[in-house]
């Protein structure tokens, strides 16, 4: 979708698709982090704006800053609108403990951090997670490893304990072109 082109072309720059494969990890669902129960009402990225809202971030190039930024982007929100933008913290468990802790009211992150500090999760995309390699090293021993890790059952059976993670063909090799285009 939109959300999907619009990471693609954040990414662009980052590699040379032409020398590049991607080797796919899980699939994540990425959403805003709230108290258990919601008291605050909260249903999505509109609601950051409210002034009684108290948000945490996470840093700037992660992908779920991206994430973010992109929502904020296509409803045409000023980051400026949201109390606590410029707030950050490195990551999701500690987005999910501030939340916990009561130290703010929501923050974005993935679903297994929230679940794991027993939050409530309101779902706003679901993102697949790769690996680049170069083409050149994609038989390197340790790329071959990764693989091989990423596809075992047992890899995924651990995986797939965690909510909101899905490792359907994890390990899967495609060319950056497929996703990327070609230059």
């Amino acid at each position: 979708g939109d959300l999907g082109k619009a990471f693609i072309e954040r990414y662009r720059n980052a590699i040379e698709p032409s020398q590049c494969h991607l080797m796919l990890a899980a699939k994540r669902r990425q959403g805003l982090i709230v108290k258990a129960g919601n008291p605050c009402n909260i249903g999505g990225v509109d609601d950051l704006m409210r002034g009684d809202i108290r948000f945490v971030n996470r840093q700037a190039n992660s992908g779920t800053r991206i994430l973010l930024d992109l929502l904020l982007q296509k409803r045409g929100i000023d980051s400026k609108a949201i109390r606590g933008f410029d707030n950050i913290e490195f990551t999701h468990s500690a987005v999910s403990a501030m939340v916990a802790g009561d130290s703010v009211d929501v923050s974005i992150g993935n679903e297994s951090a929230a679940v794991a500090f027993n939050l409530d999760f309101i779902p706003l995309a679901s993102e697949s997670y790769f690996y680049a390699v170069l083409s050149a090293n994609r038989e390197h021993p340790g790329v071959i490893a990764l693989r091989q890790i990423l596809a075992s059952p047992a890899w995924k059976d651990e995986v797939s304990k965690l909510d909101g993670l899905n490792v359907d063909g994890a390990g899967r090799v495609l060319k950056a072109t497929e996703l990327f285009g070609e230059n």
